[in-house]
């Protein structure tokens, strides 16, 4: 660290000076051996220890070294090393002076340089070989910056202040500055090359160039080093012994204290540990990045150099102020120079055997201030001279360093996708392209890293234009023939469109053409909690305590009430007699196997069995999908994806939002990082599916139909490993991002091999195999595309993303070799108080430890304090649901402690909670309005082709009902408009409407015959195909509940009807033979998915959250009305569930940490999909149709699962008199929408709206009623 240029005198030298004049250990040269070589050893301890007052900080070594083999929260490990280092880089130096004082002036000088800045090295190279270049690269331009900014800086104004000036050797200076010039060159010039071949010819593979260059770089940078060594050490010693006239009266060379010997060994020792405690610092540095919300480039920049140069920085200055100014320039250009000269090329070089992509391409603002900085300091050390003022100025040099770095776009850490066009000259086709014109997906890489990738040519494609800038490599070049099906809104983001238009066959052409080239920068997620299951000695696991444990759990203590189960079943008695059965449904049942109960239709897997089988499945965080020969593999297994935060594209920003927040953003699909297959798979491959259940199902991959050799897949939410149970088969784990190693590492459980895979986008995965038979698979790589194990294997394969090191890796080995088959939930209710349970049936290794699952942000806010001690620091980002955190627990249990229990149907807040009085004058106005609004022809606005719109006008009318019989107290009134409720709803009891429901035997359900006689299967927004049921039905079940509670009797007749409609949207049970479990509701994922049978390229989706909650609420009405406590008691705890889940991911307040920050504008979702979020409707794109669709309907529930929060920056935003889409100016039946929603946060304005008397009745839509605005308005 001095540059070669003479040994610093250490500040404790004085210490040991005075120890060696006092002591009274050191032993007599007749005393026994035994005696005096440990006295011998103590001393040389004691005097090494002494050498710095730094030194006392040795204490966090043992600390750092404990925190990070007991994987403590990766906060306290990166402190507690970070500080361990300091010390032990004063140390490293004090040894390396030592050894060097007694090797001579040319070994001792060459060992000085060497070891000068070791600190740095090891802390660099641990970097490197986990591929955090960026870490590599910042902490090299930190330490240089420091060097000749802070450290020369703070010498010249500490040896200036009394002084006129202080002079130095300027021969030695000038030559230490001229050879810091020639590194910054070799800087900037891979910064301009890349610049330059930006959008040329060249830049296809700029990336290999770059690193070419700085491959070659590196080794002449090295060579000029060597010749410097010479220079200094032999041709021109003299040069650099030369004293200044100020430094005349020098104190005498410090005698060494150390034999050789002693030295040697402290060295030694020193450097293991300063490289234990590197490898605990770098493997921290991710959820430090995550947790403390700063950027890696701040870490190497900023901190890093501290590390290794804090006590020498001290020492510096102090010999300044002594006026010893040659020492201070040989510590501050010296250690600069041999960084980027030694250090920096070495790296390099490591980078290049290693197969690392270390290259000299920094990003453009480090490049610019290090040539500025030396530029600068090159300047002030020319005269030979020095002063306050030079330092002062070197000074503010750092602090411009400093204040820019929180603000730099960290864009080399992140991905970026894009859409590359590929225009093939006229008259020429390829095997793999069916137009002249193909967009295929590709994936952006940072300008650091560089990966093998396949030449165009070899598929069959030549002469290719690229039409975006191609700083890009082609993860997935082509995908052959596949074709896919999706709807036009999914392709061209046509909100115009009807739901779910007919499916048209397009390419992958199409729907990659919605990417575009934008930047994400990462999101930062807060901890909460960890707890690693340790294993006992009797081989049972037990708890540690939590580990990052930084949330409040609180356990509730309830009094003693009585508890209801949430999901007591339905009867389960034959359908009523007005429902026909029929067994003809369009969609046909593909590949699964016969099972006793319904499939859902409805379920995250369904892409599995809808179309052509190859769409992809989201379990989260990973998405699945059977590959099907596809990609430049093209493989016949089952594709692993997982995309992080910055893989996402983003639509154009909508400019008259405040805040212009992007419309939509949408996660890459066909990336295939990992694909579990065999080799026997192939053109033949079928895939079938068996065990479909709310939470999994098992995809099975057999080389040809009726096979008994096969790939099972148990798909489970939430998995944390994807695992693929062989028989009888040859492993092949394939990768069309390509492999760049395969390693295998030590498991400390029996039977479970592990290994550890990189792919060449710098992503690590593990792979755990666990044969049946216990015996080594010999997994091994054959190609960059393929490991491969032995012939007629059984046994079990796990692949798992690893985002967090050892960490990480540590976490996933506690739980691999066990995964779970299927889930389940129960709940109960006590009070205002729900508790449910997510529950998984394990398989694996035979009394193994806890599964390890994935939980979404709600999950983790809701844990009670039992399952938060499973939360681990392993998390991975999902595509629209925030960052996943892994848990070790077979068991969640969640607490939900404010359920509206006392919501009824009147007006309802959290505040004033139930209110059935209004005032005298509210009441006269009302009666007014409800007179009128309750004479309405209800048969002609009931009795329509679509149940959606059927059942909205009969659920308005029995609000009508509602109001004046129990707030308006108008009970003759009530009686007439009842009783033509009652028969506009029989039309329906009796099965009688235009288009009557029938039973769907082949999936099990009730579906409207509208698509059975008209042939179009988006009739009635695709009822027939099981798309919106909950929607539909909520609004039939709400009438339903208010006609009953007007008049008891009626049910008895009525009740067998509504209680089908509900199982087939909401059964309870799952051994119901009719219906599957749950069809809408998600259990997992908080809220309903409204897509039904339709084959979709992102998967599951949800419109209306708003509609969501208002089937909750009237499954807890109908439940409240009839008796049913089992009912009520779910309905509540949906409700509480959704509130919960549609202010996390759904409606976003400005505070929002789950969704995109340049998304979170736009307040409302929009439409919310499995893989991407778009701020549209599917029937217009006008504001108050976007954020309207999640306010109707109106209802006691909209208070509680809409927060007043969200609700009054929604209308600021877009609905205010100052907004750029004023209420009072919105047209038509969304107008009354919006100031109904109003009444929620401002009644009065809400009120003042409707009560007006030239109120236009066109501005109530056919769902809703003035009457109920008024009173919902009045009551609060």
């Amino acid at each position: 660290m001095t540059g070669g240029n003479g040994h610093l005198p250490s500040p404790g030298r004085g210490i040991v000076d005075s120890i060696n004049e006092h002591t009274t250990l050191l032993p007599r040269e007749d005393s026994p051996s035994y005696v005096k070589w440990p006295t011998y050893i103590a001393q040389n301890t004691w005097h090494t220890l002494a050498s710095n007052p730094v030194n006392v900080l040795l204490v966090f070594v043992p600390l750092g070294i404990i925190a990070g083999g007991l994987h403590w929260s990766p906060t306290v490990i990166f402190i507690l090393n970070f500080l361990a280092i300091i010390p032990l880089a004063s140390l490293l130096s004090f040894a390396t002076e030592e050894l060097s004082a007694k090797l001579g002036q040319t070994l001792g000088g060459l060992l000085n340089a060497t070891f000068g800045n070791a600190v740095e090295l090891i802390v660099s190279i641990v970097a490197l070989k986990n591929g955090e270049i960026r870490i590599v690269q910042s902490s090299m331009l930190g330490s240089i910056l420091s060097n000749i900014l802070l450290v020369l800086g703070c010498c010249f104004l500490a040896g200036g202040i009394g002084r006129d000036h202080q002079e130095f050797n300027e021969t030695v200076a000038s030559t230490m500055s001229s050879l810091m010039a020639l590194s910054a060159a070799s800087l900037i010039v891979p910064a301009t090359l890349y610049a330059v071949m930006r959008g040329t010819p060249a830049s296809d593979d700029k990336e290999c160039k770059i690193l070419l260059l700085s491959h070659w770089t590196a080794v002449i940078l090295l060579i000029l080093y060597v010749l410097y060594l010479f220079f200094q050490l032999k041709s021109h010693a003299k040069l650099f012994d030369e004293e200044t006239p100020t430094n005349d009266n020098q104190d005498d060379k410090e005698a060494p204290i150390l034999s050789p010997w002693a030295a040697a060994v402290a060295l030694v020792i020193v450097t293991v540990a300063v490289a234990v405690c590197a490898e605990f610092l770098v493997d921290s540095i991710d959820a430090i990045v995550e947790t403390a919300h700063i950027s890696k480039t701040f870490i190497g920049l900023i901190l890093l150099p501290i590390v290794g140069n804090a006590a020498e920085h001290v020492t510096a200055v102090v010999v300044a102020w002594k006026d010893k100014m040659d020492l201070a320039i040989g510590v501050a250009i010296g250690s600069s120079m041999q960084i980027a000269l030694l250090v920096t090329p070495f790296l390099v070089i490591l980078g290049w055997i290693i197969n690392q992509p270390m290259t000299l391409h920094f990003e453009t603002f480090e490049t610019v201030v290090f040539f500025l900085s030396v530029l600068v300091t090159n300047y002030l050390i020319a005269d030979g001279k020095s002063n306050y003022l030079e330092g002062a100025m070197l000074l503010v040099e750092e602090g411009h360093k400093l204040s820019a770095e929180p603000i730099i776009p960290v864009y080399s850490n992140y991905f970026n996708t894009a859409v590359l066009t590929l225009v093939l000259p006229t008259g020429h086709h390829s095997s793999s392209l069916h137009s002249p014109k193909t967009e295929i997906a590709v994936t952006q890489y940072p300008p650091t890293t560089t990966i093998a990738y396949t030449k165009l040519d070899t598929l069959g494609v030549s002469a290719l234009t690229p039409s975006v800038e191609t700083r890009s490599f082609v993860t997935t070049l082509l995908r052959g023939n596949l074709q896919v099906v999706n709807t036009i809104l999914e392709t061209e983001g046509r909100p115009f469109i009807q739901p779910f238009p007919t499916p048209s066959i397009s390419s992958f052409a199409s729907l990659t053409a919605a990417f575009n080239a934008n930047l994400s920068t990462s999101r930062t997620i807060p901890q909460v909690t960890a707890s690693i299951p340790s294993k006992s000695q009797n081989g049972t696991y037990t708890d540690r305590a939590p580990i990052m444990y930084r949330r409040d759990h609180r356990s509730i203590t309830m009094r003693k009430k009585a508890s209801t189960d949430c999901f007591q079943p339905l009867t389960t008695s034959s359908l009523p007699r007005q429902i026909t059965a029929r067994a003809d449904h369009p969609v046909a049942k593909r590949s699964i196997k016969p099972q006793d109960n319904p499939v859902s239709t409805n379920k995250f897997y369904a892409n599995f069995f809808l179309g052509e089988q190859s769409q992809g499945v989201w379990t989260h965080p990973y998405s699945l999908t059977w590959s099907k020969g596809s990609g430049v593999v093209h493989s016949w297994g089952m594709a692993i994806s997982h995309i992080d935060s910055y893989q996402r594209a983003y639509g154009p920003p909508s400019n008259r939002i405040p805040g212009s927040p992007v419309q939509y953003y949408i996660n890459p699909v066909g990336v295939q990082s990992i694909i579990l297959s065999a080799v026997e798979l192939g053109s033949s491959t079928v895939m079938t599916l068996d065990s479909l259940q709310a939470f999994s199902a098992n995809a099975n991959l057999l080389p040809q139909a009726g096979a008994s050799s096969r790939i099972t897949f148990p798909v489970v939410q939430g998995m944390a490993f994807v695992t693929a149970i062989y028989t009888n088969l040859m492993p092949a784990v394939q990768s069309a991002v390509f492999f760049r190693n395969l390693v295998q590492v030590s498991q400390n459980r029996a039977g479970v091999f592990k290994y550890r895979m990189t792919l060449e986008d710098n992503k690590s995965w593990l792979l755990y195999a666990i044969p049946s038979d216990g015996l080594n698979p010999k997994l091994q790589i054959v190609s960059n595309t393929q490991i491969q194990g032995v012939r007629g294997w059984t046994g079990v394969l796990q692949v798992s993303k690893n985002p967090a090191g050892t960490n990480g890796e540590s976490t996933y080995d506690l739980s691999a070799g066990v995964y779970p088959t299927s889930g389940a939930v129960s709940a109960h209710v006590t009070g205002s108080i729900g508790t449910y349970q997510l529950r998984w049936t394990k398989g694996g290794v035979a009394n193994g430890p806890p599964l390890l699952i994935y939980a979404l942000p709600h999950h983790v806010q809701s844990f009670d304090a039992s399952t938060a001690g499973g939360i681990t620091s392993l998390r991975l980002q999902t595509t629209t649901k925030g960052v996943a955190t892994a848990v070790l627990a077979d068991i969640w249990t969640l607490i939900e402690s404010t359920l509206p229990t006392d919501m009824s149907f009147a007006p309802w807040t959290s505040s004033l909670r139930s209110q059935s009085s209004l005032s005298a004058n509210a009441v006269n106005l009302i009666k007014e309005v409800a007179k009128s609004e309750i004479h309405q022809d209800m048969n002609k606005q009931t009795n329509l082709d679509s149940m959606y719109f059927s059942g909205k006008a009969l659920s308005k009318f029995a609000v009508i009902v509602y109001v004046i019989n129990d707030l308006l107290h108008e009970s003759d009134l009530a009686r007439q408009g009842l009783e033509q409720l009652k028969g506009a709803f029989a039309k329906f009891a009796t099965n009688q409407q235009r288009y009557p429901l029938v039973y769907d035997s082949r999936w099990g359900g009730i579906v409207s015959s509208a698509t059975y006689k008209t042939g179009d299967p988006n009739q009635d927004f695709g009822n027939t195909y099981y798309n919106d049921h909950h929607f539909h039905y909520a609004y039939f079940i709400h009438a339903a509940a208010v006609i009953a509670y007007l008049d008891p009797e009626w049910l008895p007749l009525n009740a067998p009807w509504v209680t089908t409609i509900i199982r087939d949207a909401a059964s309870p049970s799952a051994s119901d033979p009719l219906f599957p479990f749950s069809r809408m509701f998600d259990w997992y994922h908080g809220h309903s998915f409204a897509k039904g049978l339709f084959e979709s390229a992102d998967s599951k989706d949800e419109e209306s959250s708003s509609e969501d909650g208002f089937f909750a609420y009237a499954l807890k009405m109908w439940g409240k009305v009839t008796g049913d406590r089992s009912m009520e008691a779910r309905g509540n705890l949906m409700l509480a569930i959704l509130a919960r889940t549609l202010d996390n991911y759904f409606l976003m307040r400005n505070d929002n940490r789950n969704q995109p920050s340049n998304f979170i504008a736009n307040k409302a979702t929009g439409i919310l999909f499995e893989n991407k979020i778009d701020h549209t409707t599917y029937f217009g794109s006008n504001p108050e149709y976007i954020q309207g669709a999640h306010m109707l309907p109106l209802s006691p529930s909209s208070a509680y699962t809409r927060s007043q929060t969200f609700i009054s920056e929604e209308w600021t935003a877009y609905f205010s008199d100052k907004s750029f889409n004023p209420a009072s100016e919105v047209a038509g039946g969304w107008k009354g929408i919006l100031y109904g929603n109003l009444a929620c946060i401002n009644p009065r304005a809400a009120w003042n709206f409707f009560s007006q008397r030239d109120f236009d009745r066109g501005w109530i839509d056919g769902g809703a009623s003035r009457t109920w605005y008024l009173a919902y308005s009045a009551g609060e």
